[in-house]
């Protein structure tokens, strides 16, 4: 498995994040196979409407992802590991293809959705389950699942919601009051966003996704459902 010296020093670097979980030793990780990733990314680049940007991100979630489901005793070295596992990029570009040729009535259901969950989001005070969605609009829970796929996929980074800003002081304490009404996505990307629980201040929606494993547009849109409700705290 760890026959070259190069997949020594790969296994390594794998072992001293795996034990710390610490995000120099990530970033570390994500540096030595920078190559693998930024490959992958050019063999779409120049073909896809996505950006680079958005294309980078997902490349480095899905190395991320290789990251945490590696085992070494499966006789695999984590070079190989990571590369198979950034090769799903092209399933994630396809998704993003055929996301944005969908037929009309599609679209109409996309735009159903979204306005599902606007509306569900204002009544809640809080993002509403897929289940929720699904019954308020009268459709199967699998279909819901699959227009939020759908949804996600097809925002561009030119597309996304603009950024949160959290101010200091009154305003802050607030905003943190809020934190203990988030569940799951919303609270990692808050905590992210804002450097609490323990998180790094990230204020890059890339970097929240790569460290998270989220993927770029569900941040972009848990960002979006947080900023409104934060604003009935702050005003």
């Amino acid at each position: 498995m760890a026959s070259t010296p190069r997949a020594q020093d790969d296994l390594k670097q794998w072992k001293q994040w795996k034990a710390g979980g610490q995000e120099d030793d990530l970033n570390n990780l994500l540096d030595r196979f920078r190559g693998i990733i930024q490959k992958r990314v050019g063999a779409f680049a120049e073909r896809t409407p996505i950006s680079r940007a958005v294309l980078t991100a997902e490349g480095e979630r899905l190395a991320v992802n290789a990251f945490k489901t590696y085992d070494p005793n499966r006789g695999t070295n984590l070079a190989t590991w990571v590369t198979t596992g950034v090769k799903r990029m092209q399933r994630s570009v396809q998704t993003y293809q055929f996301g944005s040729r969908i037929t009309e009535s599609r679209a109409k259901d996309a735009g159903r959705y979204k306005a599902t969950v606007e509306r569900l989001t204002e009544e809640l005070d809080r993002e509403p389950a897929a289940q929720e969605v699904a019954t308020a609009m009268s459709r199967p829970l699998r279909h819901v699942e699959r227009l939020r796929s759908e949804v996600d996929s097809t925002m561009s980074a030119d597309q996304l919601p603009g950024e949160i800003t959290f101010s200091q002081g009154e305003d802050r304490e607030m905003a943190l009051m809020l934190r203990a009404e988030l569940t799951g996505e919303e609270q990692l990307v808050f905590d992210y966003t804002t450097g609490t629980g323990g998180k790094p201040l990230t204020e890059k929606p890339e970097q929240i996704a790569k460290m998270s494993g989220i993927p770029i547009a569900r941040v972009y849109q848990l960002r979006a459902s947080i900023s409104r409700r934060l604003r009935k705290y702050v005003g």
